[in-house]
């Protein structure tokens, strides 16, 4: 193989290779909004904050999946809480975007 394929198909490797994976943003600040939806029968719970330079499509938002269980049940709790009384929150991300442009939740502060 000469050198100018080679070198194409490694940056083709690295630029489509990782196309799901992302820097981890964290962001601090008041809750804007919540939202649950049922993705093929798992409660997914999806935060707006302020917008950041967050490198997923969708910027402001997080995300995370099993809403009703586990992990998922006890940062869906804490975020209700946070917004009800008004504590801001920080939100640390996984650095990988979903299936809808969506930074994933890796933890959730209340401050």
């Amino acid at each position: 193989m000469t050198k100018s394929i080679l070198h194409f198909l490694v940056a083709s490797m690295l630029t489509f290779g990782t196309a799901g994976l992302a820097f981890a943003q964290t962001t601090t600040g008041q809750i804007l909004a919540i939202r649950v939806n049922d993705v093929n029968g798992v409660a997914r719970v999806s935060v707006r904050m302020q917008k950041t330079s967050q490198p997923c499509a969708v910027a402001g938002w997080y995300a995370f999946d099993s809403a009703a269980t586990g992990t998922g049940h006890v940062m869906s709790d804490l975020l209700a809480a946070a917004y009800a009384s008004g504590r801001p929150v920080t939100i640390g991300g996984t650095g990988t975007c979903d299936a809808f442009g969506v930074e994933k939740v890796s933890y959730i502060d209340v401050q």
